[in-house]
């Protein structure tokens, strides 16, 4: 019991009562407010860690602020109106979904390869270090170069749990998910609903409705929903943005222009692939201040654009100044070889790969329903449901409306698409871009965008009373293939698979040898693995990753140069660990130890004059 007290209710406490500061100097609802008092709370540790080198200002200012809000809480008890923006219909729909993600998510532990890669190394080394993980002893294994404002914000919910845990990394992922989208579109859309039982059924709706949108649109295989996987999280962030946009109340006002801002800077800090949705925010606000231009709107523009741009300048100059590099050479980019890939002349796997990609945009599904919908069939679809507004709501969607987002949606459509297209063409491999690899995964990313967009839109449209909303969540739930049900699932029913079990078995025993600051490389007969999943739960042993996804070569001689390569990673590091043997690899290993190589062995390497002896562990 105490341990889910940590895990729930710490942290719930922490954000909410810091909401109620927000609420009381902007005079604005819990809904309305959730969202940036929880993208400050990072702001707040990453300036921290930027001028003083530690997260722990940062979140010490977050807890006087909680302070502060708790205290407003009790001093103006008797404000009704202060006292009714804090408990809000959002609040309510907040303390639903956290209700909801509590239950799914404790006892979760991570099962995808990019949590043990790089997410979840991330936050283990933020709340080991108390500095960015790019900082000097980082124990980080891949994408060093990646932003890190969602890692930071899984950090602190950590912090605030008490205790590191893959639960709690994902219950926060969740929260940052849904506080974008719940809290804000019942505040805005349902606070004139009076009694308590149809707020209360108000707030499940809109929460599934939210929630089977994104199990509708999310094709990741297996699917992130329930990860700290990021590719759900930017659509999200974007279709905040929208919303940010069309608040007609705030937009003008000082709150709106900030809130902007922070929604702009969170997309850039959380992922390089962001920046198609952050030059969409901005067009979509210039295109909204077009009538009635003036230099003020045009400044007010360039800032919108300007802030998030200079952020990545700042990020990727600190990456090469720690002397990492980032995930895509740009340099590689040729837009007169984009066109002529476009004509059939480029490499034999350029030119394969964009008729694959031509065909997979016109055939390949991107929806969990029963009727397979491709990218181009959804952007057709929704400019469907565009027109129907148009037509249907005239007084409501007006014209200017239907054009403004009509050019975002035909814009956004045609530019990720031609991201990708780039992407594939010159940042892939030549065995990932034949394959297409995880196109579905990224396509997502923008049609739930684009999806939770029309949501918003229809709720601009339409006055909806609660049984209406009571039946769009159940038609929308039941045209959702009923596989997506069960990632509803609780994760405590989940076993903990044997693999990781294993994993975490050897990374405990291999500590009991090594010493802070050690190095050790993994060795395999087949395709080395290791280096990551057993990597991930290692805490002070470096790993050297140069040999992942390597296999022990052959004996043929056509294979000396890559045995010479792990001849010098061995002799680079001070432990080997072999995972799996064969005759090959213990014939290549006896130059190094006279002792039996086995399998999952230990070897600390000793110096012996300009070579290496390997001395057998266990």
């Amino acid at each position: 019991m105490i341990e889910l007290l940590k895990f729930a209710l710490l942290p719930f406490l922490v954000f909410v009562t810091a909401n109620f500061t927000l609420i009381y100097f902007s005079k604005r609802s819990f809904g309305t407010c959730m969202p940036i008092t929880l993208l400050i709370s990072v702001f707040l540790l990453f300036i921290s860690q930027t001028i003083f080198k530690t997260f722990n200002i940062g979140i010490l200012l977050l807890l006087i602020i909680s302070v502060v809000g708790l205290g407003l809480l009790i001093v103006k008890r008797k404000n009704r109106e202060y006292i009714e923006r804090c408990f809000s219909i959002g609040f309510i729909g907040f303390l639903i979904a956290y209700i909801l993600f509590v239950f799914i998510d404790y006892g979760r532990s991570f099962s995808l390869y990019d949590e043990f890669q790089h997410w979840g190394k991330m936050i283990k080394e933020m709340y080991r270090l108390d500095k960015f993980y790019l900082a000097e002893g980082n124990l980080l294994l891949n994408h060093h170069d990646y932003p890190p404002f969602v890692s930071i914000f899984e950090m602190l919910w950590c912090k605030l749990s008490l205790a590191y845990s893959e639960a709690s990394a994902t219950l926060a992922m969740h929260v940052l998910t849904y506080s974008m989208l719940v809290p804000v579109l019942l505040d805005r859309y349902f606070k004139d609903i009076e009694r308590t039982a149809l707020k209360i059924l108000a707030s499940i709706s809109v929460l599934f409705i939210c929630v089977f949108i994104i199990l509708m649109f999310d094709m990741n295989i297996p699917s992130s929903f329930v990860s700290i996987y990021i590719d759900i999280l930017m659509p999200v962030f974007y279709a905040y943005g929208i919303i940010v946009v069309l608040d007609k109340e705030n937009i003008d006002t000082p709150f709106g222009f900030v809130s902007l801002l922070l929604i702009q800077s969170a997309l850039i800090l959380s992922k390089q692939m962001s920046i198609a949705f952050i030059m969409l925010i901005w067009l979509f606000y210039t295109l909204r201040m077009i009538p009635g231009i003036s230099f003020k709107k045009v400044i007010k523009s360039l800032v919108v654009l300007a802030v998030p741009l200079l952020i990545l300048v700042l990020w990727s100059r600190y990456v090469s100044q720690c002397g990492y590099r980032g995930q895509f050479d740009l340099s590689k980019i040729s837009i007169t070889g984009l066109i002529n890939i476009l004509r059939g002349v480029g490499t034999d796997a350029q030119v394969y790969t964009y008729y694959l990609y031509r065909g997979y945009l016109l055939r390949e599904n991107l929806l969990n329903s029963y009727v397979p919908v491709s990218y181009f069939f959804m952007a057709v679809m929704f400019e469907t449901i565009l027109f129907i507004l148009l037509v249907h709501k005239k007084n409501s969607f007006h014209k200017a409306d239907f054009i403004r987002t009509t050019i975002l949606y035909v814009v956004g459509t045609l530019g990720y698409l031609l991201t990708m297209y780039t992407l594939y063409m010159y940042c892939f491999s030549e065995e990932e871009m034949m394959i297409l690899a995880s196109y579905s995964r990224y396509m997502s990313s923008f049609t739930i965008g684009e999806a939770l967009v029309i949501l918003v839109l229809i709720f601009d449209s339409y006055k909806f009373s609660t049984k209406t909303l009571c039946i769009f969540m159940v038609v929308l739930i039941a045209l959702t293939n009923w596989n997506m049900y069960r990632k509803l699932k609780p994760q405590r029913y989940n076993e903990i698979s044997a693999e990781n079990v294993r994993n975490k078995a050897i990374a405990e025993e291999i500590e009991k040898y090594t010493s802070e600051g050690d190095s050790i490389v993994f060795l395999s007969n087949s395709e080395e693995k290791d280096s990551f999943f057993i990597g991930y739960y290692l805490d002070y042993t470096k790993v050297d990753t140069k040999l992942s996804g390597y296999a022990i070569p052959s004996m043929e001689e056509e294979e000396y140069d890559r045995w010479s390569n792990v001849e010098k990673r061995i002799m680079a590091n001070d432990y080997v660990y072999i995972t799996e043997t064969s005759d090959v690899l213990k014939l290549k290993m006896s130059v190094f130890t006279d002792d039996e190589i086995t399998d999952d062995s230990l070897y600390k390497v000793e110096p012996d004059g300009g070579w290496a002896k390997l001395i057998k562990i266990y």
